[in-house]
């Protein structure tokens, strides 16, 4: 179809020349007001020969590669068409809107992507056009639109009298920029230009001298792929980078599109961005060159051309590699307390396994400009039992709620020996997962067990597991994370750890919430009398929940040297006289050991301590170190120390007269 526009096109012209040149002498001489006119009526009828070519229908596209910031192509101006006619414009006008959309995906396409993405609940909706994008845009059969042409209008003409420039200076942010291999457009330096009030100024040409520096002995094409001139937003020049050779000495006059306008009175900067190669040498990495704006073309309201060198110096800039340019880091950090803290996971007793139950969570975050992709994850899984291979039936790797790998437990681990022997700890490795992480996202993870019964021989009650994901993990050779450029992230690239505490596996067990907290100054002691002290009380108020089987609370009172025979507590501050401890269950049918606790109900129970200072004046605290039970109506015999941080007391001060 562009053929028969680019004939329709050329024939029109054609027709202008023969029209002008066959008619009649005109009677009067033509004002510039006419000329416009008739160059709007032109364009109109070219428009509309578009239009009606473009109504012969779309073409359907199927997206099959992933689209970023920098990427080009036929599939990135269908992205664009597309995003136009769906809710989403690229830009309200200039490139990138209806009619005018262009191959290359900047950051007004990434923005509509976004938009697009967070219409459509897509989450993250950061404008990567991913697999989960590119399949929801598949899904919906895309047919790209045909360009609907604009309203035409006269074209834009510069207004004023004698034009110039009134000063030229290199931009101070633009200094000793790194251009990646495969980076697209970074910016390297900056002209600025300051218009007089006379004229507004047609930019047409400048002409650019790169010099090479510090290492570089190669030729520029060596280095750079393409070189680009903006006008603030606007892109109004590209060229390879091999028409700067050493035959010119590495300089060449680039003319600018027609729209390289800056208004009377205005200042605008013309930015010269380079795209790397996709291959830079080895040798090449930091090679410095320069660039010089040696001479600026323009033109004024009154056609007067006007060539003058800028005289401002040279910028510098450098070569480096795809990573370092990129400044790609992989943040490993701890995720859930509830996964990753001491706690008690409920088993199954009969030949059932318990599945998914998680061991480990942690967070991801992509800083820099790099997606990465995350092909192979090795994590290190250790149990109290003797064999965590008769410990475990599974394990599954999750992100963001959906599993995105698993294990083959007799398979995949690394240890030498084997997978399926007698070790309570193995490292496995979640292999091909193949995760696109895109940069300046987070994302969750979850490692989760399928673990056997207390039926089966290698587990049992009290026996504990965790997992870890650390330096010693991600330094192995099983770990496999790339950038964008397809390179090994550095080690220093990947940073951070995690690790759960050992949580205990039970059949039939306890649960532990906290209520609340308390304490009370209950006596205040006489100063004139030196054996009466300040005395305090101390509370804690917590819920016990039963799993599986009823549960006896040890009805001892817990003291801070109870020991086996007695709940634990810690008591923290000066040197304490414990007048009285208790632990009571107003609800509960106490036995003769215990206060009983059903099957999978819940009862309140509360403790309180008082205490007198002992020797000296000090802020006192209880918190609860172990809470004895049992399954029959004895003595407690087992201990429960799970979660229980947070079971404390506020400090309390007590006066002692002595």
């Amino acid at each position: 179809m562009s053929y028969i526009k680019n004939a329709l096109i050329g024939l029109l012209g054609a027709s202008m020349v023969l029209g002008m040149a066959f008619s009649p002498a005109p009677a009067r001489a033509q004002t510039t007001a006419d000329l416009q006119a008739q160059i709007a009526a032109l364009l109109a009828q070219v428009q509309a020969l578009t239009a009606q070519l473009n109504a012969q229908g779309g073409a359907t596209v199927t997206f099959t590669r992933n689209l970023t910031v920098g990427s080009t192509g036929a599939d990135v101006l269908a992205l664009q068409r597309w995003l136009n006619s769906h809710g989403c414009p690229v830009a309200a006008s200039g490139p990138g809107s209806v009619g005018l959309e262009t191959s290359y995906f900047g950051a007004l396409t990434k923005a509509a992507v976004a938009c697009w993405q967070a219409a459509n609940n897509i989450s993250p909706a950061v404008g990567y056009f991913g697999p989960v994008t590119r399949g929801a845009v598949n899904a919906m059969v895309v047919v790209v639109p045909p360009t609907t042409p604009t309203t035409p209008t006269t074209p834009t003409t510069l207004t004023g009298g004698a034009g110039s420039v009134e000063e030229y200076s290199l931009d101070s942010s633009l200094s000793s920029e790194e251009v990646g291999e495969d980076a697209n457009d970074v910016e390297v330096a900056g002209l600025e230009i300051e218009v007089d009030d006379g004229s507004d100024i047609l930019l047409t040409a400048v002409r650019l001298v790169f010099d090479e520096g510090t290492g570089a002995t190669h030729d520029f094409e060596d280095y750079a792929d393409e070189v680009s001139v903006w006008l603030g937003s606007n892109e109004v020049a590209r060229v390879d980078a091999d028409e700067f050779n050493d035959d010119n000495d590495w300089s060449q006059t680039v003319s600018l599109d027609s729209d390289a306008i800056i208004r009377a009175g205005d200042t605008d900067t013309l930015t010269v961005a380079i795209s790397g190669v996709s291959n830079l040498d080895s040798a090449d990495v930091d090679d410095i060159w320069d660039v010089d704006f040696t001479s600026v073309r323009f033109r004024d309201a009154q056609g007067a051309s006007i060539s003058e060198d800028p005289v401002v110096g040279v910028t510098e800039f450098s070569f480096t590699t795809f990573a370092a340019s990129a400044d790609t880091e992989m943040k490993i950090t701890s995720g859930l307390d509830s996964v990753n803290d001491a706690h008690v996971i409920n088993i199954a007793t009969s030949s059932d396994d318990t599945d998914n139950v998680s061991i480990l969570s942690f967070n991801v975050e992509i800083e820099g400009d790099s997606d990465v992709d995350l092909q192979d994850l090795p994590v290190m899984v250790s149990t109290s039992a003797a064999s965590i291979y008769a410990f475990l039936s599974g394990l599954t790797l999750w992100m963001d709620g959906e599993e995105v790998g698993s294990v083959n437990l007799s398979t995949d681990c690394i240890e030498s020996g084997g997978c399926t022997g007698a070790s309570s700890s193995r490292t496995y490795v979640f292999d091909d997962v193949d995760l696109d992480l895109s940069a300046g996202s987070d994302y969750d993870f979850l490692v989760k067990a399928d673990i056997k019964s207390t039926s089966d021989a290698g587990i049992a009650d009290g026996d504990t597991i965790h997992a870890v994901l650390g330096e010693t993990e991600t330094d192995l050779t099983n770990f496999n994370a790339e950038d964008e450029s397809g390179e090994d992230l550095a080690d220093a690239d990947v940073t951070g750890s995690v690790a759960s505490e050992a949580s205990e596996v039970r059949d039939i067990g306890i649960m532990l919430t906290l209520v609340s907290t308390d304490t009370d100054k209950t006596h205040a002691g006489d100063v004139a009398n030196t054996s009466d002290h300040d005395q305090g009380t101390f509370s804690i108020v917590f819920d016990v929940t039963a799993f599986d089987g009823d549960a006896y609370v040890d009805l001892t009172a817990p003291t801070a040297t109870a020991g086996v025979t007695a709940s634990d507590l810690t008591i923290s501050g000066g040197t304490a006289s414990t007048t009285a401890s208790s632990i009571t269950c107003p609800a509960c049918t106490q036995g003769t050991d215990g206060f009983l606790v059903e099957e999978d109900t819940t009862e309140r129970f509360t403790i309180t301590v008082v205490l007198t200072a002992g020797t000296e004046d000090a802020l006192f605290k209880v918190a609860l170190a172990n809470l004895r039970y049992a399954l029959t109506d004895v003595e407690g015999d087992t201990s429960y120390t799970f979660n229980l941080d947070e079971f404390e007391t506020d400090e309390l001060f007590l006066n002692y007269d002595g």
